[in-house]
């Protein structure tokens, strides 16, 4: 949940400056009517913040390839010019301290006056913090804020598109394009299909974390798919998802960025756990092998992919635990059935069926 930074502009409304926080509380819950047409105050501050953090709209317009997605979920610009007597501008976690910083300032700046409840804290136009004991710990805050070399969220998602592509270059992976402050692609050809891998890096209140997803299509199962379950299922272009904890309760996909000792437990772990286990799912027979290794209690999402490619690996490798994993999806697609919108039904395992008896020969040994 964001932290909210409620802003006033008490000359607009012909009021004091408070003496205290709570008489500041007692402004922003009073019922008193706005003058009309959007104040320019908060759009100047809007304005000047978004100049430090662009808005979606800025970043979108950027021809920088290496342009990060905008911190704001809206344009501030947009929600200033529609505020009422108070604007009530939630925080983003992305931007950590430095973000409530750079606003105080600016929208001190410019006259307004503004509380951080969850912090306990007031600024006024004058420089003043409430309460007024606490001003010279804000304003240490402050400095330290000010003076902190810690990158940005883009200069980190720079840094570690970087590294993966150096370290996984000799696995045969080369970097897909990016879509702008989402994800960090890498892909290979394999024998029967292809493998990704992807990266998420997220700046969470003053943190850098990172996630890990291994995926990829293996041709012969995508075919079947495709072939036995018809346009009116919605597939997707990968034929399954690795969720490492559901085989070992130990490892991890999710990690933090902000030491050097940090980010090299990201590559071990790249290399001894995550490489290995896309090394052994290059054909159908590894991956029948990786679904045969799942605990017996694992969560099966409830999409054709996995689920479905569980079933036909084993089909074609002519494994033992056909019947069984049958039965297994059977319960499991029957609490669809009354869903019109689910792709995992009885109808379409059913037809799943009859395609791999009627059509698809297990491979030879």
């Amino acid at each position: 949940m964001s932290e909210m930074l409620e802003i006033i502009d008490l000359e607009r409304h012909g009021l004091a400056a408070p003496s205290t926080i709570y008489e500041l509380a007692d402004i922003l819950k009073a019922r008193f009517d706005d003058k009309p047409g959007p104040n320019a105050k908060f759009v100047e501050l809007a304005r000047r913040i978004t100049a430090l953090y662009p808005s979606p709209e800025a970043v979108g317009r950027s021809d920088d390839p290496d342009a990060e997605a905008s911190i704001w979920p809206n344009d501030p610009v947009k929600e200033a010019e529609r505020a009422g007597a108070v604007w009530n501008l939630g925080l983003p976690p992305q931007g950590g301290s430095k973000l409530l910083c750079d606003l105080v300032k600016e929208g001190t700046d410019v006259g307004l006056t503004m509380l951080a409840d969850s912090l306990g804290l007031a600024f006024l136009p004058d420089g003043q913090v409430l309460p007024r004991e606490r001003q010279k710990q804000w304003e240490a805050f402050a400095a330290q804020a000010a003076a902190s070399q810690r990158p940005t969220l883009g200069q980190m998602r720079k840094k570690m598109r970087a590294l993966f592509a150096q370290r996984l270059a000799p696995y045969g992976f080369v970097p897909l394009p990016t879509p702008r402050g989402f994800s960090i692609k890498y892909h290979r050809p394999v024998e029967e299909g292809w493998q990704r891998v992807t990266l998420m890096v997220e700046d969470r209140h003053d943190q850098f974390q990172a996630r890990v997803i291994l995926d990829g299509q293996c041709a012969p199962v995508h075919n079947i798919l495709t072939a036995a379950l018809g346009p009116d299922v919605q597939l997707r272009e990968r034929d399954y998802i690795f969720e490492l904890g559901m085989i070992d309760f130990d490892t991890k996909s999710d990690f933090y960025l902000e030491t050097t000792p940090e980010i090299e437990e990201l590559f071990d772990w790249l290399t001894h756990r995550a490489l290995p286990l896309l090394d052994k799912a290059r054909t159908v027979r590894g991956l029948d092998r990786y679904y045969s290794e799942m605990p017996k209690d694992g969560q099966w999402r409830d999409v054709p992919i996995d689920s479905f490619a569980a079933l036909i690996c084993a089909h074609l490798t002519g494994n033992a635990c056909f019947s069984e994993l049958e039965q297994r999806l059977r319960a499991q697609v029957k609490f669809n059935d009354h869903n019109r919108n689910s792709d995992m039904r009885t109808e379409h395992l059913d037809r799943l069926l009859v395609y791999l008896r009627e059509h698809v020969k297990p491979l030879a040994d």
